[in-house]
């Protein structure tokens, strides 16, 4: 007697599992290629402007992060040690925004920074009143 798996019952069952197996071997392949190469390196920070404050002893970052076709623009500012460097693993600590491409900041003295923006409240997802003694004033540009 032959034994046959390949019958007419059989084969809506064999499909599904080749479908599944298909899928978790895609989602495995791009979990490690995740691991791998670093998620992380998928965002992109394009620096706008990097000021020191007068006393040359910190340095206010502004930068648009962009991750892709995936995620909208958001402008960041952070705030480093005067001799620290700036790179593309960077996040914003001061400010971080959602959906435009518009951010500024001045020193207003030694210990004051301002960040302008046209964020909405809704669009504000990070947002310091003050880091290491340095008073942050937001302004919303309209």
């Amino acid at each position: 007697m032959k034994l046959n798996i390949f019958t007419e019952k059989n084969k809506d069952t064999i499909w599904n599992l080749l479908t599944l197996s298909f899928y978790l071997l895609l989602i495995w392949a791009l979990v490690h290629a995740g691991l791998t190469y670093g998620i992380k390196n998928i965002f992109v920070n394009n620096l706008i402007k990097c000021i020191t404050s007068p006393n040359e002893y910190y340095k206010a970052v502004v930068f648009i992060r962009n991750g892709g076709a995936l995620t909208d623009f958001s402008p960041q500012v952070s705030l480093l040690k005067a001799d620290e460097e700036f790179d593309n693993n960077h996040i914003g600590n001061v400010f971080i925004g959602y959906g435009n491409q518009f951010i500024d900041i001045y020193w207003e003295n030694n210990t004051t920074l301002v960040v302008v923006h046209n964020c909405s409240a809704n669009d504000i997802i990070m947002q310091e009143d003050e880091i290491n003694d340095i008073k942050i004033i937001y302004k919303v540009r309209s």
